[in-house]
């Protein structure tokens, strides 16, 4: 991006901006064309809709495990019958998400400026700490009981 605009002039582009996060296709549209910064869009819209899809299973599961280790209510640890799948946490996860969506578009805040950027980051270093405590505590499940 640097060698796009040059350093002189990248911090005051980036501040004349109304959204920044545009820059890196108006830079594709600069130098190479309208149809691969359209191809740049899908691609990334797709990887948003995969990121949050992530997050979504991930919460989702997490709160499962928790009901079915009685952290959480049992409603909530229960699977479909036919698929297997989560879907009592899924559902509380979808209804929390809408939730979360109505309240920044009430405010008119961008989805992707301001709600996927403020809570992606938060999101990450949650599932990340989520990530920390099952590993430590399946190293403290083991030094316990080694189960033979």
């Amino acid at each position: 991006m640097t060698m796009g605009v040059g350093v002189d002039k990248l911090l005051p582009t980036l501040g004349a901006m109304p959204d920044p996060s545009a820059f890196l296709f108006e830079l594709g549209g600069r130098y190479i064309g309208g149809t691969l910064t359209n191809i740049m869009g899908v691609l990334f819209m797709t990887s948003i809709f995969a990121a949050v899809l992530a997050f979504h299973n991930a919460v989702a599961r997490y709160k499962f495990v928790a009901s079915r280790e009685g952290i959480l209510p049992d409603m909530i640890g229960s699977t479909h019958a036919q698929h297997q799948s989560p879907h009592i946490s899924s559902i509380i996860q979808t209804v929390i998400a809408l939730a979360v969506v109505t309240l920044f578009v009430m405010q008119g805040l961008d989805p992707v400026l301001n709600l996927f950027v403020w809570l992606s980051q938060p999101g990450t270093l949650g599932i990340l700490g989520l990530m920390a405590l099952t590993s430590f505590a399946v190293i403290g499940f083991f030094a316990k009981d080694a189960m033979g």
